[in-house]
């Protein structure tokens, strides 16, 4: 038997098993199987382990997590109505308190770096005080500053 119709031979047993295998996929020979021997099902995906319902009517939904959680602690018209102010302005609060944390912590890193800054001034000249400024000032140190530090040939990277 000489190469091309080994070749030949190889690519024909290659299509016969691909073809095999599309057919036995989609007659769904190859189900997946619970440990139990239970089919495993779309409503028994994930849901249940956690205790969700799996009903789309008991699923949270952006915009409607409100909605969700008056439904979850059986809430009547009045009580969902002023359970749904109180949550918004309990939302508006942490987001605010989270914005003005960061604000802080903003400051903070900032008034350390100026003060590791001073510290090193007297030992790097002006051209080297400014490339440290486009490394690790704290407004440079964002996703483009994390990555210029991946391309500036560092040990590791």
């Amino acid at each position: 038997m000489n190469t091309k119709q080994k070749a030949v031979i190889a690519y024909l047993v290659i299509f016969f098993v691909g073809l095999l295998a599309g057919m036995m996929i989609s007659n769904r020979v190859f189900q997946p199987v619970e440990s139990s021997g239970v089919e495993y099902t779309e409503e028994r995906r994930g849901g249940e382990r956690f205790g969700w319902q799996r009903q789309r009517s008991e699923r949270p939904e952006r915009g409607s997590i409100g909605t969700f959680i008056s439904r979850r602690l059986n809430l009547d018209v009045e009580q969902e109505e002023h359970f749904i102010e109180q949550l918004e302005k309990y939302h508006v609060d942490v987001r605010q308190t989270i914005f003005e944390q960061r604000e802080k912590e903003k400051e903070v890193i900032l008034q350390k770096y100026l003060d590791f800054r001073e510290e090193v001034a007297e030992l790097l000249n002006e051209e080297q005080l400014q490339q440290l400024d486009t490394i690790v000032h704290p407004d440079s140190v964002r996703s483009s500053g994390i990555q210029r530090m991946r391309g500036s040939g560092r040990p590791g990277r």
